[in-house]
């Protein structure tokens, strides 16, 4: 198993731009270019799908199952005996498909997923959602006293779904600027958002660092709550640029960043009693954060976010997996195995998401390329 393809989610990331940390903003392929050299330090090739040929993939890695079943076809038809890996990126509220009764039963090899709860140590491996490197000096950028208060940085989006944030984002919003609360919005697509909304918007970033460092705190609500360890760039980017988090969205939060880094949404009564925290916060409390910030960043947080660690995890299942018989799939049974279990895991609520992911499927089947492309 020396051929380790990925079948990126994204067409524009082909011919191994997936792995070039200038390829995209932000910085946030960056940590797949540092996973790919932690694996081909080891002796692996590792590439995206397109610079290989079906019969040389020995691992093919995909983030997104549904938008890529074509791809995991087309591989087993030539290779019957490739491994499989889904690396469960994404959160249920955007992938359907990543619903707990639908994950665990899926026909993989291994599945990567930040889902602490539903780990097993077997298929079900935890793994993070790996991110850019922590540069210290962004922290410091700009003195407390030049700081504006509260910012950001959101696309207006919205999904149906009964764990989403996307609303709870914007209702927060609107409480602040009512109360009175500086708030600085950025990001695309809030001209059509309300009067309330676009009377804060400043348009969209090149460089969230840049825009970050300039305010004392980043609300960073992820996408949904209450799916343990669901932890995505949102509160690291605003911990790298030196604005503190006000955070909802993974429950067990403390047990990835220490408290002293974050303010936590849950722990206020009222948008009122958050507001009057963040404007009598004194300069030394600051600072108190801003040094634990820096403390977590420097130590803790590259054993568990950056993408060597997820490299080595990696590495550590490959090794496993040599021990392990392997597998003799053929595509027609394995896509309607993958149908059956879809629709399987529809007995259970939400729905709107899971036949939106059956839908995605079903399209890359028929189209190929063409429907993930389209």
């Amino acid at each position: 198993m020396k051929n380790i393809a990925f079948a990126q989610s994204s067409p524009d990331m082909g011919e191994n731009r997936f792995f070039d940390g200038d390829a995209a903003h932000d910085r946030w392929l960056e940590p797949f270019g540092d996973f790919r050299r932690e694996l081909e330090s080891a002796g692996y090739r590792c590439e995206t799908l397109d610079m290989y040929s079906p019969h040389e993939v020995d691992v093919l890695i995909t983030t997104r199952y549904d938008l890529r079943i074509n791809a995991v076809l087309r591989v087993i038809r030539t290779r019957p005996d490739c491994r499989i890996i889904l690396w469960a990126i994404e959160e249920p509220v955007v992938c359907g498909l990543h619903e707990a009764e639908i994950l665990t039963r899926l026909d993989c090899d291994r599945i990567l997923t930040w889902r602490d709860d539903l780990v097993d140590g077997r298929k079900l491996v935890w793994a993070a959602i790996p991110e850019p490197r922590y540069l210290p000096g962004r922290t410091r950028a700009v003195p407390f006293a030049e700081r504006k208060l509260v910012t950001g940085i959101y696309g207006n989006k919205s999904f149906r779904h009964p764990k989403e944030l996307y609303s709870k984002r914007r209702e927060v919003l609107r409480s602040l600027v009512q109360l009175g609360i500086p708030v600085d919005l950025y990001g695309g697509g809030w001209n059509k958002a309300d009067s309330v909304l676009r009377s804060i918007w400043r348009g969209t970033v090149k460089d969230k660092y840049d825009v970050q460092c300039g305010y004392r705190f980043t609300l960073c609500f992820e996408n949904s709550r209450d799916y343990p360890g669901d932890i995505t760039e949102k509160p690291f980017d605003s911990l790298a640029s030196g604005s503190i988090p006000i955070y909802l969205g993974a429950p067990n939060i403390a047990d990835y960043i220490p408290k002293a880094c974050f303010v936590d949404f849950r722990d206020f009564s009222s948008v009122e009693a958050l507001a009057q925290y963040l404007t009598q916060m004194p300069e030394d409390e600051f600072d108190a954060r801003l040094q634990a910030i820096e403390q977590y960043m420097e130590t803790d947080f590259a054993k568990h976010y950056s993408g060597e660690t997820q490299a080595r995890i990696l590495l550590r299942e490959l090794e496993k997996m040599k021990n392990e018989p392997p597998p003799n799939r053929r595509a027609l049974s394995y896509l309607i195995g993958v149908v059956w279990r879809c629709l399987s895991g529809m007995v259970r609520p939400p729905w709107h998401r899971k036949l939106a992911s059956l839908y995605l499927i079903f399209r890359a089947s028929l189209l190929g390329d063409r429907g993930w492309r389209a």
